[in-house]
Formats: C-alpha cells, structure tokens, sequence
C-alpha cells in the first residue's frame, strides 16, 4: 500500500475511525439488546409472582369469608346450646321447687328469686351474684 499524498492519509484513518466507531457501537447495541432481554425476564417474573400472589389473596379472601359465615352460625349454635342448658337447669329447679315447702321469706313472691336472664345465667355458670 503507498500513501502518495495526505488525502491517502485521511482516507486511510477516516476508515480505520468509522472501522472503530462501528464496533464500539455494535458493542454496546450487544450491551443494551442484554440489558434490555434480561429486563424483560426480571419483569416477566415479577408478572408471574404478582398473579401467584394475587391468586393466593383472593383464595385467602374467600376462604375469610367463609370462615366468617361459618363463624356467625357457630357462635348461634352455641348461644343455642347454652340458653338450652338454661332452660334445662331452670327446669330442674323448678321440680324440685315443687317438691319444697315455700320458704317464709319476707317478699310478696314467697322467697322465690325472680328469674332473669343474668340469674339463669349466674345458676347455670355456678356463679353466686
């Protein structure tokens, strides 16, 4: 290769310039195309652990729910239970009543204790007042 003249020289550097300007770009194309690809896989994952968690809410959402109503008609159930225990204990003392003599207590109702809700429930607890 002969270099006769400057505008040889400048031809010959102006190649070797854009020779390099083109690898460095494609270089860093290469960086931004991996940059860019491996952006893409950290959001498509974090897309896939939104939906397990959405999918995980809303189970835990209608399970709640039904806990809730399963809650609701367990707490009437016992409430049920226990006015039952009421009445049963209450029915009991009323048999035995029948069988005693009224005692000769000062009240107009023959020393009965007036029969409440809190008193069922002191008798059937075994709580004294």
């Amino acid at each position: 290769m002969n270099i006769n003249d400057t505008q040889d020289l400048f031809f010959l550097i102006a190649a070797i310039a854009v020779a390099v300007i083109t690898f460095f770009t494609a270089w860093m194309l290469y960086y931004i195309v991996s940059m860019l690809r491996t952006a893409n896989h950290v959001i498509t994952s974090v897309d896939e652990k939104l939906k397990l968690i959405e999918g995980i809410l809303h189970s835990l959402k209608a399970n709640v729910s039904n806990g809730s109503a399963t809650l609701v008609l367990l707490t009437k159930a016992v409430a049920k239970m226990v006015q039952f225990g009421i009445d049963k204990k209450n029915e009991r003392k009323a048999k035995t009543a029948k069988g005693k003599a009224p005692s000769k207590g000062g009240s107009a109702s023959g020393g009965k204790k007036e029969t409440t809700k809190e008193n069922d429930a002191e008798d059937f607890f075994d709580v004294e007042a």
